[in-house]
């Protein structure tokens, strides 16, 4: 996926002896927005779901959409989790 990103975070570094990714903690939030997904398939799927939210059945050739992704930094360096992971345009129901 490329897109604008987004980060804003606080790290804590204790003291000790182990090595820096073991020991560093780092919370935050981070962003992409207007993202448009490198696979394809993945793409062409999400243009497809913002075409038929807008009513069309089946386009042979839906218009490119943009992709918003949110979420937010655990303890650990490498874990991050996806609230409100993407908002898609047209994608947005409203109740009967």
């Amino acid at each position: 996926m490329s897109g604008s990103v987004t980060l804003r975070a606080k790290a804590e570094i204790p003291p000790g002896h182990r090595r820096f990714l073991e020991k560093v903690k780092l919370r935050g939030s981070f962003g992409i927005g207007a993202g448009i997904f490198s696979k394809p398939s993945t793409q062409e799927g999400v243009n497809k779901l913002s075409a038929g939210t807008r009513g069309e059945k089946d386009p042979a050739d839906p218009e490119t959409v943009l992709t918003d992704l949110a979420g937010q930094t655990t303890d650990q360096i490498s874990a991050a989790t996806l609230d409100n992971a993407a908002s898609i345009p047209s994608a947005v129901g409203t109740p009967p």
